[in-house]
C-alpha cells in the first residue's frame, strides 16, 4: 500500500523519521515509522509527499537471500501503466494516458480497494472438487504461485482434498512461518486455466498475506508465465501468455527447507526436513549447516540457483554438511514429493 524503507537503511540514506505504528505481513506485526520528505525515482518519475514507511525488512531478505533496501509500493502503479517482462526480466513503466497496448493478451478487471492493493476473481479447484470462485490479491512480491489463506482452508477442508503435501517456509515482514504446500487441481485467471498449480495451505498464525475479505494471493510463479500489464486507472491487468505458459509448476524436490542464517556469516542452514524425502533418507537433520554443495560453497548468494535446481527431478547433489563441529559429506537423487 505504500513504499518502504529497511528500518537499517534509514540513518544511511539521512532520513528522518516520525511516530510510530505497526506493519503486517507474511510473518507477524513489526513497528514501524512514516519516513519524511523522501524521494524515489524510479524509470523516470519520482515519487515525493507520498507515504513512505520505514520498518525491518531483514525478514524479507532472509527469505530472498539477498539485501532488500526497500519496497517500492502501489504508488507507483498508481501513477503509471507498469509492465513486468518476465522473460526478459524487465519492469516497462509507461507515462499516464501514453500506453495503448496491441498484443495478443487479454484484459482481467481489477479492483483496487482501500488498502490500495490490486484483486481479483478466480476459480480454484480443489482435487476432485468444483470450481470455487474469490477474491484473490494479485501479489507480485510473492515467489510462491498460489496462496490459499486460513480461512479459505477452513471453510472449504483444503487440506482434506490433497493426496500429498510437503512443508513450505513461508517469509516477509514480521518473520516466518511453515505451512503445508501441494497441490490444487487449477486455478481459473481470467480466460487461462493453469493446471495444478502448487499451492501453500496457510494456518493460523500471527501473520497475514491479505484482508479479511481476500482468499489468498496469486504470486509471481503464476504471473511469470505472462507478460503482465497493470493499468490502475483502467482497473485492468492484462495477461500476455509466453513460452512458460502451460509448463509444469514445481516445488522442492529434495526435502530440505533452507533458511538463510542471522548470525551475520550469510550462512544457509536446514530449517526443516520433510519426511520420506530424499534428505531425510540420506540422514540430513534440521539444524544441519549447508556448507556447501558439489564441492562449491553456499551462502545467501547462491541459495536461489541452488533451489532451482532441487526443484528438478533427477539431479544428484553432493552437499557439505556441518552438524556443531563434525563436517560431512552426503549425496542425495532428487524426485517429485507432491
Amino acid at each position: 500500500g505504500s513504499n518502504v524503507i529497511s528500518a537499517g537503511a534509514v540513518p544511511r540514506f539521512g532520513l528522518r523519521t516520525e511516530g510510530l505504528g505497526e506493519a503486517r505481513g507474511a510473518g507477524g506485526t513489526v513497528a514501524a515509522r512514516r519516513v519524511v520528505g523522501a524521494t524515489i525515482r524510479i524509470a523516470g518519475l519520482e515519487f515525493g509527499a507520498v507515504l513512505t514507511a520505514s520498518s525491518p525488512l531483514e525478514s524479507v531478505a532472509t527469505q530472498v537471500g539477498l539485501p532488500v533496501e526497500g519496497i517500492v509500493g502501489s504508488p507507483l502503479f498508481q501513477n503509471a501503466v507498469v509492465e513486468f517482462d518476465y522473460g526478459r526480466s524487465v519492469l516497462v513503466v509507461h507515462a499516464p494516458g501514453s500506453f495503448h497496448y496491441a498484443g495478443p493478451g487479454k484484459p482481467v478487471p481489477i479492483e483496487i480497494r482501500a488498502n490500495q492493493h490490486p484483486y481479483v476473481k478466480a476459480a480454484v479447484t480443489l482435487q476432485g472438487g468444483k470450481p470455487i470462485t474469490e477474491s484473490f490479491v494479485i501479489d507480485t512480491g510473492s515467489a510462491s504461485a498460489l496462496i490459499l489463506g486460513p480461512q479459505f482452508v477452513d471453510q472449504h477442508h483444503a487440506l482434506d482434498s490433497l493426496p500429498r503435501s510437503i512443508t513450505g517456509r513461508s517469509g516477509g515482514v514480521g518473520g516466518s512461518s511453515f505451512n503445508q504446500v501441494g497441490r490444487v487441481a487449477s486455478l481459473a485467471l481470467g480466460p487461462y486455466t493453469l493446471e495444478q498449480p502448487t499451492t501453500t495451505f496457510m494456518q493460523k498464525t500471527g501473520g497475514t498475506i491479505s484482508d479479511a475479505i481476500a482468499s489468498g494471493n496469486i504470486g509471481g510463479d503464476i504471473l511469470r508465465r505472462f507478460k503482465v500489464i497493470f493499468d490502475y486507472k483502467g482497473k485492468t491487468m492484462t495477461l500476455e501468455p509466453t513460452a512458460l505458459y502451460g509448463t509444469p509448476f514445481e516445488a522442492d524436490m529434495s526435502g530440505i527447507v533452507p533458511q538463510v542464517m542471522t548470525d551475520g556469516s550469510r550462512g544457509v542452514s536446514v530449517a526443516a526436513i520433510q519426511p520420506d524425502s530424499p534428505a531425510s533418507e540420506a540422514g540430513v537433520k534440521a539444524g544441519d549447516v549447508l556448507e556447501t554443495v558439489d564441492g562449491s560453497p553456499l551462502d545467501a548468494t547462491s541459495l536461489a540457483d541452488v533451489r532451482a535446481r532441487l526443484r528438478r527431478p533427477g539431479e544428484t547433489v553432493r552437499l557439505g554438511l556441518r552438524r556443531g563441529a563434525v563436517r560431512s559429506e552426503v549425496t542425495l537423487v532428487t524426485r517429485r514429493l507432491i
